[in-house]
């Protein structure tokens, strides 16, 4: 297997580009690139090891990615994760390429004081991870910038969702790069300079989202051309997206408007109240699925119409599915709907899954974006029984279809109860999905 011609110019450019943000749709082959990248770079006296930052359960995907590649098959690469002895012997034993998770992130650069800092090159995999910096930040996003600071090593950030949600995310990750020289020394000037709130709290004055100024946006990206690239192929896969409302009844439809309006309502002697609009956007998502968590973590029944649509749904497609589900009540419902369903826990379901073994499988969104490549080749419907707020699960978890290796057009079901906040959802979902194609076509 070869690099394509877009990622082979990619590969070009993170050669030119010591520092630097590659966004690659979902399924285009950024890990190939980054493959390609340590190849490279390790065959240059000065370079050391390649450290790559990934989600846990991709970190032992590298090195069965590494054999797929000619360039990469002959290297050693190492995992820092597992136990303790597990961690110690992936750093004492020699090594090309060491992965390690987000979580143990900390304690590996613990390890090397920046005098003595072995990685020449520092991947980050799923950099949009890194969109909430500062001191009030993620902590990874402060470790990465020690790195940053501390070192000389060449940075690649990597997403696949660069702009998950508005252009204000971007200031984090790219400062990790050029120390604030394109978009600001500071969050403060950036957010003078590029964006004005969006959502604000009345009472206490508080910014919960920020958007860009009118007219900003093609500024932005022409600021951020030199150390942003994007790799969007045409790859030849499609999908289509398939709404399937589902009309509430009328005694439900009248409970879910009282919690909207009082923010209080009783569900068979349970009492269902939110304190803050956060919390009521919560209690009134979960209230369109068919079930809602008390503050003692009961659960009250709401409804079955979504149930009883998914199940007819199941029936008509009569093929292998994929159901996303959110919270854990929904789960526990699906569960007794189809008793022969699977979740990914273990790397046994993983490999029956993509054997063709598991008729229903229940994804979580959060767990959906990485590690599980090869579902496409069995499963070409997937069903949203509940649409998460956050565009980047919703793009991750769908990418698990449209992907390399796919045959025909991948189905995308979603369940939307109609007069609710899962309206609401789909119209968000969708300005961002279309904020981030701004974003991939101002760099092209």
């Amino acid at each position: 297997m070869q690099l394509r011609a877009d990622q082979q110019a990619a590969l070009d450019w993170c050669l030119r580009t010591p520092r630097g943000y590659l966004a690659a749709r979902a399924g285009s082959g950024k890990t190939g690139v980054a493959l390609a990248y340590a190849s490279v770079m390790l065959n240059a006296a000065d370079c050391g090891q390649v450290l790559v930052i990934a989600p846990k359960r991709v970190v032992r995907q590298w090195a069965w990615e590494a054999r797929k590649w000619p360039f990469s098959a002959s290297l050693v690469i190492s995992s820092y994760v597992g136990s303790p002895p597990e961690r110690r012997r992936a750093v004492e034993a020699p090594s090309d390429v060491l992965v390690v998770s987000f979580e143990h992130l900390e304690e590996l650069v613990r390890r090397y004081p920046a005098a003595s800092w072995p990685f020449g090159l520092v991947v980050f995999d799923e950099a949009s991870r890194l969109r909430n910096g500062g001191r009030q930040g993620s902590k990874t996003w402060k470790i990465v910038d020690s790195i940053s600071r501390q070192t000389n090593a060449r940075i690649l950030l990597m997403s696949g969702s660069p702009r998950p949600g508005s252009g204000h995310e971007l200031f984090a990750p790219v400062f990790l790069l050029d120390r604030g020289e394109r978009l600001g020394r500071t969050l403060t000037a950036f957010r003078e300079q590029w964006c004005e709130p969006a959502s604000v709290d009345r009472r206490t004055g508080q910014v919960w989202r920020w958007e860009l100024k009118p007219g900003r946006e093609p500024l932005l990206y022409k600021a951020l051309a030199s150390v942003m690239r994007v790799c969007n192929p045409d790859l030849g896969l499609e999908s289509i997206e398939i709404d399937r409302l589902v009309e509430l009844p009328a005694g439900v439809m009248r409970q879910y408007k009282a919690l909207a309006r009082d923010q209080v309502i009783d569900v068979d002697d349970l009492e269902l109240s939110a304190g803050s609009e956060g919390v009521l956007a919560g209690k009134l998502h979960q209230m369109a699925q068919g079930a809602v968590f008390s503050e003692d973590r009961s659960v009250a029944d709401v409804h079955r119409e979504k149930l009883d649509e998914l199940e007819g749904l199941v029936e008509e497609l009569d093929e292998p599915v994929i159901i996303c589900y959110w919270y854990t009540h929904d789960l526990a419902r699906l569960k007794l709907l189809f008793p022969r369903g699977r979740t990914l826990d273990t790397e046994r379901d993983i490999k029956d899954a993509r054997e063709g073994l598991i008729n229903v499988l229940f994804l979580h969104p959060a767990s959906a974006g990485h590690g599980i490549d090869g579902l496409q080749r069995v499963y070409s419907a997937l069903i949203w029984y509940c649409l998460p707020h956050s565009f980047e699960l919703y793009e991750q978890a769908c990418a698990r279809m449209v992907r390399i290796g796919r045959v025909g057009t991948a189905r995308i079901y979603r369940l939307i109860a109609v007069g609710t906040i899962d309206e609401r959802i789909v119209q968000r979902l969708e300005e961002k999905r279309q904020g981030q194609n701004r974003l991939f076509e101002a760099l092209a």
